[in-house]
């Protein structure tokens, strides 16, 4: 149940009913100043949900109904992600790659962007620290003009980690309709989800 501030109900009457979309497609339609007027029944990971708070994984539907303000990732591991995962971009899942120093940092950003890199997610469960080491070394290689030499230095079993699979489906659309990655990502779900 949304709870809206009293000078913005007339707004959200009639963009719910132009939009028809439910909560993904108004959020496209509002501004962030109005965004903010908006909370969604549930809080954000606090007390009131106990069901949200612990999880490790979350359906999308979690991520989109559940919390409140919104469903975001954290700037210190994404660099300038925006407002929320709306605003999402390939760049910001390249700057977590890169500046990420743990695998404990790789598991927590990638949980944040539950369910949408879970296959990323589930290999870098999977990795000990010296895992992790190997993975940080191929990246370095990879992406070093030294080095970059047209040979994939990086192992087939963290290709995953480089690009997951929903990644490489929703980025030629993202290319294509000139919108973030975020967007597309959840729209791709949510079709997916449909009987």
């Amino acid at each position: 149940m949304l709870k809206i501030k009293p000078d913005c109900v007339a707004l959200v009457n009639i963009l719910t009913d132009l939009c028809k979309f439910g909560n993904v497609g108004l959020l496209w339609y509002f501004p962030s100043r109005i965004l903010e007027t908006i909370t969604i029944k549930g809080g954000v990971m606090s007390e009131q949900d106990e069901t949200v708070k612990d999880k490790t994984r979350f359906t999308l539907y979690e991520r989109l109904n559940v919390l409140e303000y919104g469903w975001g990732v954290s700037p210190e591991l994404f660099g300038d992600v925006g407002v929320n995962i709306y605003d999402f971009q390939a760049h910001n899942y390249v700057y977590f790659l890169d500046h990420v120093t743990s695998k404990e940092e790789l598991i927590r950003g990638l949980r944040e962007l539950s369910p949408l890199a879970d296959d990323a997610l589930d290999v870098a469960e999977k990795m000990d620290d010296r895992a992790f080491a190997r993975f940080k070394h191929a990246l370095k290689r990879e992406r070093s003009p030294v080095y970059g030499d047209g040979r994939n230095s990086m192992p087939l079993r963290y290709g995953v980690l480089l690009l997951p699979r929903r990644f490489l489906e929703a980025l030629p659309l993202t290319e294509e309709y000139d919108v973030s990655l975020g967007v597309v990502l959840i729209r791709i779900m949510e079709k997916q989800s449909r009987p």
